[in-house]
């Protein structure tokens, strides 16, 4: 017996528990990627063509499969149309096509980010959900580099995790953007 549980046994089991608790902490040597205990970001990942984005889980309200979607006479092609999720109207509109890198999202792995506001609820398009992502501080790349698309101007930092770049989608700055909110033709 070392002396660790030797100290442990006239302990009441609960303070047992927290002295191994103690002892376990001191003793951390972080993730499988030795990254340490405590993700300093976590968001939602998705993909829009090549590009690898995140979004902060407290951001997306739901990710649903592609609902039917109405198309809505005059508006731009990128604005899918309207749609009904559980009884309330969703506006759906295609990121990737908005920002034109790329046309139309209908594969089998699309999905529908839904954002809600206190005016708005809105639905973006997006090629794939990628499942939850936690970034350490090694992970942390800064601001983002110039990105030679319309994507700049709604991205805010990025991360680089298993040999990818993740950039950080800002979904507020593109629903206050008067471009993306003048939908009709």
């Amino acid at each position: 017996m070392n002396d660790a549980q030797q100290d442990l046994r006239g302990l009441h089991p609960f303070d047992q528990l927290l002295a191994l608790e103690a002892l376990t902490l001191r003793h951390d040597t972080g993730d499988a990627r030795g990254k340490g205990t405590g993700a300093i970001w976590a968001g939602l990942g998705f993909r829009i063509g090549e590009w690898r984005l995140l979004v902060r889980l407290a951001q997306v309200t739901e990710v649903s499969a592609v609902p039917p979607i109405t198309r809505v006479p005059g508006a731009r092609p990128w604005m899918r149309g309207i749609a009904n999720l559980r009884g309330t109207v969703l506006s759906v509109a295609d990121l990737g096509a908005y920002l034109g890198l790329r046309q139309g999202s209908d594969g089998a792995h699309a999905r529908v980010l839904v954002f809600e506001g206190e005016n708005w609820f809105s639905g973006i398009l997006v090629d794939e959900v990628l499942g939850m992502r936690s970034f350490y501080e090694g992970d942390h790349v800064g601001d983002v580099d110039h990105v030679d698309t319309e994507l700049e101007a709604y991205l805010s930092d990025a991360y680089k995790s298993e040999g990818f770049l993740w950039r950080v989608f800002e979904p507020s700055r593109l629903l206050a953007d008067n471009k993306f909110l003048a939908a009709a033709v």
